[in-house]
């Protein structure tokens, strides 16, 4: 699916660095390299909910629809390469962005002068 989305028939994630924060998911920065280039994203991953204690991928896909919705609207977000509600792929509802710089702890934000 990742492969796919960066329109290529191999890749492989690299320095995967667990981000701070989200007590839903799972946040990661990673490299995704493909035919040499290197791609900086962020792979958010649904905590995995154990069989029978319900919840879905359905927010997922629903954020992966926003996403795709604001771009091609003309709003700058990150560029959304692949969002699956399901459990095969990971083990766990995923959505695999661009990497944008920036903060996005809300304290911080607020407190910042700028």
């Amino acid at each position: 699916m990742v492969a796919d989305a960066l329109e290529k028939s191999d890749i492989e994630l690299t320095a995967l660095t667990q981000l701070s924060g989200g007590a839903s998911r799972e946040t990661w920065r990673c490299v995704a390299v493909a035919d040499g280039v290197e791609h900086e994203m962020i792979l958010q991953r649904g905590r995995v909910v154990p069989e029978g204690a319900g919840g879905s991928g359905a927010g997922m896909e629903a954020e992966g629809a926003v996403l795709a919705a604001v771009e091609a609207a003309g709003v700058p977000v990150a560029h959304m390469y692949a969002c699956d509600g399901g459990v095969e792929v990971l083990g766990a509802p995923f959505l695999l962005t661009s990497f944008v710089a920036g903060e996005t702890i809300a304290r911080k934000i607020q407190r910042d002068p700028q």
